[in-house]
């Protein structure tokens, strides 16, 4: 594969510092006391005098300490550039790369969304046969949902081995004024065990989302100008939560309606991992919110128009 033009301006230049530190080596410490030595074998200063023979020594010795000084100020004034250039270079080719993998991050995640999307599509498609039909659950309906985000959550969020993700859709209940879960699921190594948490409205990152009825997104929970907005209630604090929430996203499930917004619950999504939600993906959980929310909005038509 061939260089790319950085990749032969980097090889030009370290080229060019190696060769004038050779030159200069070569010129004050292996030719003219080569020269010197052979000229003081060879010659005879009994036949050529001893006016001679120092002259020519003094000669050499004056060539030498001005080739010296001229070649070492060059060097001097040259080689700080080119290492100057060189470093250039160097960083140049570094933040080039970086833009190449961003890119390449970019169209995967494009790729990924797009996917998504044609998934996500089909699914909303069906939700009113589905609750019409009363073919499953709301927690079946949102697994349905969620499941097809799992599988490229790699490329959107970044999720690797090593996270301890969370995702949890909760509804809010009216009668018990809480935030309860309707569906989650946790990677298996998560600390988390049994049903996940309630929340107050107001309470925590999932209550504050709720009652703003904004998305709710940070790379870093332990901030503290992050923590303090959504500071959940001691009775519910958790000894691992410092650990495992470090960054998430939560959506608020709303529904447009002619006498005002419904508001039926959130969706949560979490990491152990700093940085996993940003501008670049919170769009796909706000598009998730979006059908979950119709989701949860069919099924309370279902039960109030077929109550069991």
């Amino acid at each position: 594969m061939p260089n790319t033009p950085i990749e032969d301006a980097l090889a030009h230049a370290r080229r060019s510092i190696y060769l004038s530190n050779r030159f200069v080596s070569f010129l004050t410490l292996l030719l003219i006391p080569l020269v010197l030595g052979i000229w003081v074998e060879k010659a005879e200063p009994p036949v050529i005098g001893a006016l001679m023979f120092w002259s020519v020594i003094l000669i050499i010795f004056a060539i030498q300490t001005f080739v010296f000084v001229k070649l070492d100020r060059k060097a001097s004034e040259d080689t700080p550039q080119l290492v100057f250039e060189y470093g250039e270079l160097v960083n140049l080719n570094e933040r080039l790369q970086g833009y190449a993998t961003e890119l390449s991050t970019s169209l995967g995640n494009t790729v990924a969304a797009e996917q998504l999307g044609r998934a996500w599509s089909a699914k909303q498609a069906h939700l009113g046969i589905f609750f019409e039909m009363k073919v499953g659950t709301v927690a079946e309906a949102c697994a349905s949902v969620i499941e097809p985000l799992l599988g490229q959550a790699g490329k959107i969020f970044g999720w690797g081995y090593d996270d301890l993700w969370t995702v949890a859709v909760y509804r809010w209940d009216d009668t018990k004024n809480h935030l309860l879960p309707v569906w989650w699921k946790r990677a298996s190594e998560h600390p988390s065990v049994g049903d996940p948490r309630a929340w107050q409205n107001g309470e925590g990152h999932c209550g504050t989302a709720f009652m703003s009825q904004q998305t709710l997104f940070t790379e870093d929970l332990n901030d503290p100008s992050a923590f303090n907005r959504v500071r959940p209630t001691p009775a519910n604090v958790r000894d691992y939560d410092h650990d495992v929430y470090r960054s998430f996203a939560t959506v608020p499930l709303t529904i447009a309606h002619p006498n005002g917004e419904i508001r039926l619950g959130v969706v949560t999504l979490t990491s152990n991992v700093l940085g996993r939600f940003g501008e670049t993906n919170v769009s796909v959980a706000e598009h998730l919110g979006d059908i979950l929310a119709q989701a949860l909005y069919l099924d309370r038509l279902a039960n109030v128009e077929s109550p069991s």
